[in-house]
C-alpha cells in the first residue's frame, strides 16, 4: 500500500517545463496550452493534462485575443490542473488566434454562377446568354478543413429578375453556414429598335427602325423581331433611340373613320361585285368593321383592305 502511494506521488510531482510562446494559434474555441506553449515533462500523462489545460474560450475563427502575462497565471491557476513542480516561462503578452480560412466573396460569385448555367444549359435555351453577379457576397471567415457545396435554386431560373441562389457550406461535413447570392441572366436576341426619336401616333417606316442584338431578359414573344411587324404601325407614346419596340405597344393607324363612304366589295370564284357603302366604325387594316350598303340598307361584316375597300365574305 506505501509502495503504491509513494509511486502515485511521485507521478503526480513530476517535474514539467512549460514554455509558452508570445504568439499561438489554435484550432477549435478552447484556448488549450498546448497551443500555445511548448511543454516537456517525461510524465505520459501529466503531459496530455498540461496539452489539453483549459484556458479560456475565444469564438469565431479569425477571433485574436491578447493575454497579459497577469490574467495567463490566473486562468493557469483556474484550469485545475496540478501546476506543482512545473518550471514556467511566460512573456509579458500572448497573443492567441483562431485558425481560419477566408472564402472569398468573388469564389461564393462562381459557384452561384455555375449553378445558374448549369440549369440554363439543363433548360435547352438556344439564344445567346451572359450571366453576371449582382453585388458581390461578402467575404467568409470560417474554421480550417475541407470546404464542400451545396446549391439550390428556390424560384429556378428567372428571366424578367435576378435569380436568387442559396449556397450552404460545409466545412469537413459539418454545416457552417449559408449565403444568398443574386444572379442576372441576360439572354440576347435580335429585335426591332427605334433608329431614332420617333414621336406618339407616328407612322413607322423602315427609316424609323433598326434590328440589334439586345438583352431581352424574358421569353421573348412580346418583342418585334422583324421590321415588316412594325412598319405602318405607331407606338402609342414617345420612342427614344435604341428602345426596343414590343407588339403591345404598337397599333395600325385607322384608316377608315366611321361615316366615311367606301367601297364593298365581294367575290365567289372568279365573279368580282363592288357597291358603295358607309362604314358603321373606325377601321384599321386587317381589322373586321360593319358597314351599310348604300343601296340595299343591309349592315354587312367585311375586312379593311385599304382607305377605300372593305371585303367581305360571300361564302357565309
Amino acid at each position: 500500500m506505501l509502495f503504491f502511494a509513494f509511486l502515485s506521488v511521485s507521478y503526480a510531482q513530476a517535474p514539467a517545463y512549460v514554455s509558452v510562446n508570445e504568439k499561438g494559434t489554435v484550432w477549435g474555441n478552447d484556448i488549450l496550452l498546448g497551443s500555445i506553449a511548448n511543454i516537456s515533462c517525461q510524465d505520459p500523462q501529466r503531459y496530455e493534462q498540461l496539452v489539453h489545460m483549459n484556458l479560456g474560450y475565444l469564438g469565431r475563427p479569425g477571433t485574436k485575443r491578447v493575454l497579459s502575462d497577469y490574467v495567463l497565471r490566473l486562468k493557469i491557476r483556474a484550469s485545475g490542473v496540478d501546476t506543482s513542480n512545473i518550471s514556467w516561462s511566460i512573456p509579458k503578452e500572448v497573443t492567441v488566434v483562431r485558425a481560419s480560412q477566408t472564402l472569398t466573396g468573388q469564389r461564393l460569385g462562381e459557384i452561384a454562377e455555375e449553378a445558374v448555367k448549369k440549369q440554363v444549359l439543363a433548360s435547352g435555351e438556344k439564344r445567346k446568354w451572359k450571366l453576371k453577379i449582382l453585388g458581390t457576397p461578402r467575404d467568409m471567415v470560417l474554421p480550417p478543413g475541407k470546404l464542400t457545396f451545396e446549391t439550390d435554386l428556390p424560384f429556378g431560373v428567372r428571366y424578367s429578375a435576378p435569380t436568387l441562389v442559396y449556397i450552404y457550406i460545409k466545412v469537413k461535413g459539418q454545416p457552417e453556414g449559408r449565403a444568398i447570392c443574386r444572379v442576372q441572366l441576360d439572354v440576347y436576341g435580335d429585335v426591332v429598335t427605334a433608329a431614332h426619336f420617333v414621336k406618339a401616333n407616328e407612322v413607322l417606316t423602315m427609316q424609323d427602325l433598326r434590328v440589334v442584338s439586345k438583352p431581352i431578359n424574358n421569353n421573348g414573344t412580346l418583342y418585334i423581331t422583324d421590321p415588316q411587324q412594325a412598319i405602318g404601325r405607331f407606338s402609342y407614346y414617345p420612342l427614344e433611340p435604341g428602345e426596343i419596340l414590343r407588339d403591345d405597344i404598337l397599333a395600325k393607324p385607322i384608316i377608315i373613320k366611321i361615316g366615311s363612304r367606301i367601297y364593298i366589295r365581294a367575290q365567289q370564284g372568279p365573279i368580282v361585285a363592288q357597291a358603295e357603302g358607309i362604314a358603321q366604325s373606325n377601321g384599321r387594316k386587317d381589322e373586321y368593321i360593319k358597314v351599310k350598303n348604300v343601296r340595299t340598307g343591309a349592315i354587312l361584316s367585311g375586312k379593311v383592305i385599304d382607305s377605300h375597300t372593305v371585303e367581305v365574305d360571300m361564302s357565309d
